[in-house]
């Protein structure tokens, strides 16, 4: 998996959507265009500025609160005008609304990547994922070595089983940080192509703005944008809650070097206890990113931003887990069922057998009475 390179994959994936969505804005701009931009809609425009000058001219020339109005409205439909007249202009308001999701991007990336290796989102999710692949291969390939090094058969099943071990642990790491990158690609993802279909529905929420009473319908429409770009780099804070620890005992072993893979493998339960803690506390916040937008912008967009995809994955996620760990265990519990009747097996095969199966009965129930009693003389003291 490192080796694919999951930023790499994570760009290209932003790429693609990135050029789709921009002819999709394109072709919706140029058709409203041409609509607004006709003899017709400038004729509608030319007749309620002149039935309103009529009005003033029989000599009710209005309060200064009217006439700001009119010179607010005049105002907003030579703005209006504007943008749409030209598609680099258009692209140019877009922008502006874009600002405080942009800010706030920023000042998410500058703190996750504060070298600038990465252009967006996708590659940062992709660095984090590479990370982990790195230090799951480079610690199974640390231990190899180690075994190889020797040729006693004796210290070879030794390493082998300690191999063994520590591929366990750091395979269910992997797989819960797995659980947490799938997560939030699909908020990246998905997030994105929802603000990038409601932004090219801008040129036909922008016209409402010259009817007053239309206003409100634009001003909900971007309250929408908001709460759906604001997704990603939620999600990004979330990541580099999970990934400080990590990042801390990389840099503390000289980033991603030998010295890292054996630290991993010599003390694997003492590292990836701490991050794993923190990667199933991450995806228990990706639910919770509706409820803080929604805090902050106030709106009520519960299935937003890729949420039911993060639910649907984080449940995949904690099956597969379920399913591992039961698994696990009946096989456990199968083990020593079948350990104990090779146990029974072995002990009527063989002379005497029965006596000595009759003996641990006895002591097995003269060890539970000696609890027992011993239980109920604790009991005895305390109430006294």
């Amino acid at each position: 998996m490192g080796s694919i390179g999951m930023s790499k994959i994570f760009n290209s994936i932003y790429t693609i959507l990135q050029e789709g969505f921009q002819n999709l804005i394109e072709s919706v701009y140029s058709a409203v265009s041409s609509m607004l931009m006709n003899g017709i809609m400038y004729s509608i425009i030319g007749l309620i500025v002149l039935f309103y000058l009529i009005k003033r001219l029989k000599g009710d020339f209005g309060s200064r609160e009217e006439n700001y109005k009119a010179a607010i409205w005049v105002a907003t439909v030579c703005f209006i005008f504007a943008i749409m007249s030209n598609y680099n202009a258009y692209l140019g308001f877009l922008e502006i609304l874009r600002i405080p999701v942009l800010y706030v991007t920023d000042v998410v990336v500058s703190v996750f990547n504060p070298n600038g290796n990465a252009s967006n989102l996708g590659e940062l999710l992709g660095g984090a994922w590479d990370k982990i692949n790195t230090i799951l291969v480079g610690t199974s390939d640390y231990g190899l070595k180690e075994i190889t090094k020797s040729w006693n058969p004796g210290v070879i099943m030794v390493k082998l089983f300690k191999h063994m071990i520590v591929t366990l642990q750091m395979f269910i790491f992997w797989l819960i940080h797995s659980i947490l990158f799938i997560g939030l690609g699909c908020i990246f993802i998905v997030s994105s192509i929802l603000v990038n279909i409601i932004l090219s529905l801008a040129p036909l929420v922008i016209p409402l703005l010259i009817i007053p009473q239309t206003r409100g319908y634009f001003f909900s429409w971007f309250k929408l944008v908001l709460s759906y770009a604001m997704y990603a780099p939620f999600g990004l804070l979330v990541l580099s809650f999970s990934s400080a620890n990590i990042d801390k005992v990389i840099v503390g072993n000289n980033g991603l070097s030998e010295d890292t893979f054996q630290a991993f493998y010599e003390k694997t339960f003492d590292y990836i206890l701490i991050p794993s803690l923190l990667a199933l506390i991450s995806i228990y916040l990706l639910t919770k990113i509706p409820n803080w937008i929604n805090q902050i912008l106030g709106t009520q967009n519960q299935e937003s931003g890729g949420l039911g995809a993060v639910g649907s994955i984080v449940g995949a996620g904690m099956t597969a887990g379920g399913s591992f760990a039961g698994g696990a265990l009946s096989g456990l519990i199968s083990g020593k069922t079948m350990g104990g009747a090779l146990k029974q097996g072995a002990l009527n095969t063989i002379p005497g057998g029965k006596l000595i199966q009759n003996t641990m009965q006895e002591k097995k129930s003269a060890q539970m009475q000696e609890a027992t009693l011993g239980a109920l003389k604790a009991m005895e003291g305390y109430f006294k």
